[in-house]
């Protein structure tokens, strides 16, 4: 387990959700020193910290441990279904629209 990696990770879901360490730190009842060793490899975080953090940051514990993976084709197809599924049928259809317009800019060669 590679704790820079980690902390680096736990840093960009942080920047990403636009918390601060102290806003972190408060929202998960830990000390800002400890989020600062966290995001610097030099402390390791128990499983309830780690939990904390993941709903703290809305992340997913691979965010967090293996930084961003891609997304293989099937799961991208189960993560639209879902999505959609939750969603009225307006705003099923603007899904539908924006998946268009991203295919449309990537055909595109100043995207």
């Amino acid at each position: 387990m590679n704790l820079k990696q980690i902390g680096a990770n736990v840093k960009s879901c942080r920047n990403r959700s636009g918390m601060t360490q102290a806003q972190l730190a408060e929202t998960i009842d830990k000390s800002l020193n400890h989020i600062a060793h966290i995001e610097t490899g030099a402390a390791k975080m128990s499983l309830g910290t780690f939990i904390d953090v993941c709903i703290a940051l809305s992340a997913s514990p691979n965010e967090l441990l293996m930084g961003e993976v891609p997304l293989k084709n099937d799961e991208v197809n189960v993560l639209f279904k879902e999505t959609a599924s939750y969603l009225d049928t307006k705003d099923q259809v603007l899904l539908a629209n924006i998946a268009e317009l991203l295919l449309q800019r990537k055909d595109t060669p100043d995207a």
